[in-house]
């Protein structure tokens, strides 16, 4: 079982020395430990779940986006590649992965949008400094 929101845990079920037990996972320390930015919208694009490095990425505190709307909170990704992969990934209930430049944080992104049975995640590893790093390692630039 998993909950969403402020408390953010899950059990599940182990068999050890033949006997059998649950055990309660810590998913919300788990996530925060992620160095990738991680969110979750809900079916009316509500943000109901964010780790620390979302936050950080964001620049928007836990509380500011927890039951808003994404397009609510970043009106400028309305009409964007973003808003019409997000939307593709949940009308083909299917992963999507694609790489965009955000003008509101002004940064390359390589996106995974995973359709879940609670709306959408968002696994968003920024590939900004990748991107500048490529051209220096092919013309041997960096030791």
């Amino acid at each position: 079982m998993i909950v969403l929101g402020d408390k953010v845990s899950a059990t599940t079920d182990f068999t050890r020395g033949g006997g059998v037990g649950t055990i309660e996972l810590p998913l919300q320390s788990i996530l925060d430990g992620i160095s990738d930015a991680i969110s979750l919208l809900d079916h009316e694009w509500r943000y109901i779940y964010v780790n620390a490095q979302a936050e950080i990425l964001c620049g928007f505190k836990k509380e500011q986006l927890l039951g808003r709307s994404i397009w609510e909170i970043f009106p400028a990704a309305i009409g964007s590649d973003f808003e019409s992969e997000s939307k593709r990934a949940v009308a083909e209930q299917r992963q999507i992965n694609f790489e965009y430049h955000s003008p509101a944080f002004v940064r390359l992104f390589e996106q995974g949008l995973y359709q879940t049975p609670q709306g959408l995640l968002f696994l968003p590893p920024e590939t900004d400094g990748r991107k500048r790093l490529r051209p220096k390692v092919r013309d041997g630039r960096v030791p």
